[in-house]
């Protein structure tokens, strides 16, 4: 990430395995597993990470960008909640 402003990606991709993160000096990039229309687990990530994502970048003058791997939905139902 080569940002001067707090960075935040949060990366919702159909895959199995473990949540990940890596972060940078600037940024992290989140790995949250989510399936098609699993809400409740859409919700309990969003209800976690809101906090963060609230205080430690966009009061920073941050940038927070959601992403779907496959470019399905998901990044869309993670961001309208």
């Amino acid at each position: 990430l080569t940002t001067t402003v707090p960075m935040c990606i949060i990366n919702v991709a159909r895959r199995r395995g473990e949540r990940d993160i890596t972060i940078y000096e600037r940024g992290k990039i989140y790995w949250l597993p989510l399936i098609e229309n699993d809400s409740i687990k859409c919700l309990q990530y969003v209800n976690e990470l809101t906090p963060m994502l609230y205080q430690d970048i966009l009061l920073q003058g941050g940038i927070v960008i959601v992403n779907c791997q496959e470019g399905l939905h998901r990044s869309l139902d993670f961001a309208n909640k």
